[in-house]
């Protein structure tokens, strides 16, 4: 939309950096945009997802460069005012604006989160990460 005016469609976003995945469908609706942040073509069905292809910030370090658009939407997403970021595995199983309202319940709250299901700090995900080679600690 560039310069266009602001959308005051939820925006959901997901990104396949890499490699292909295979997307979990959604179910569309009007108030909703679904698309899928990707640096290649994605050779199956789309689910009902839009695709935004991009360049990767480090095109050595996928893992990395998947991470730019999770964190900074706005950089990518300028003509949203609301967006909600799901790991390319995850289907959601409810109304993305039910969600966005239990997250974000009024005006003042800038940014909502879920706990995790099974780790209790921040911490323990760096070492669960860290165990399972999806990244290294002597990465700055």
């Amino acid at each position: 939309m560039g310069t266009q005016e602001m959308s005051e469609k939820l925006l959901v976003y997901t990104n396949c950096i890499g490699w292909d995945y295979e997307l979990p469908p959604v179910t569309p609706t009007d108030d909703v945009d679904y698309i899928c942040v990707t640096d290649r073509e994605i050779s199956h069905s789309t689910n009902g997802w839009q695709t935004m292809r991009i360049e990767p910030l480090l095109p050595d370090d996928k893992f990395r460069s998947s991470r730019e658009p999770k964190t900074l939407p706005h950089l990518f997403f300028s003509n949203y005012r609301r967006s909600l970021y799901l790991d390319s595995t995850i289907k959601l199983k409810t109304n993305p604006s039910q969600l966005w309202q239990h997250l974000i319940c009024d005006e003042t709250t800038i940014f909502g989160g879920v706990h995790h299901s099974f780790r209790r700090t921040v911490k323990d995900e760096f070492i669960a990460v860290n165990s399972a080679k999806y990244d290294k600690t002597t990465t700055l």
